[in-house]
């Protein structure tokens, strides 16, 4: 699983897309959307990481596993 790699996280970057991101991680296990405020993307739900996105589609955020 492409996201259990923390060489992938560290590949991250404020701005990058969805599209970007699943090249990286791969899909995500869970994904809360909060409408205009944005989505996170959960990976490894209770022990993982997780990406936010604001409401223009780019990262915002991340927490590495």
């Amino acid at each position: 699983m492409k996201w259990q790699d923390r060489q992938n996280w560290r590949r991250l970057r404020s701005g990058m897309s969805k599209g970007e991101v699943t090249d990286l991680l791969g899909e995500p296990d869970k994904i809360d959307n909060f409408g205009v405020l944005g989505e996170e993307w959960h990976y490894g739900y209770l022990t993982g990481g997780k990406v936010s996105f604001s409401s223009n589609e780019k990262i915002d955020s991340w927490r590495e596993p």
